[in-house]
């Protein structure tokens, strides 16, 4: 398991259990807000993922004819 993927697990099994302090392997963190903590869960999913956040659109580019 990664250290992205061990930190996703515990502060997944801290936020639906309502608590807002997690442990990880050396040091403990407290965060203000369930919501806080939603969005950190759901950034790492991302980076787990590998997709960002960011929405990108691609150009495209024709001649103008056929």
């Amino acid at each position: 398991m990664t250290a992205a993927a061990s930190r996703l697990k515990s502060l997944e099994d801290a936020y639906y259990e309502g608590v807002t302090t997690v442990k990880y392997s050396d040091r403990e963190v407290t965060y203000r807000t369930l919501r806080e903590m939603k969005v950190l869960i759901n950034e790492l999913k991302r980076e787990i993922s590998g997709t960002s956040g960011a929405n990108v659109a691609m150009p495209s580019y024709d001649r103008g004819y056929q």
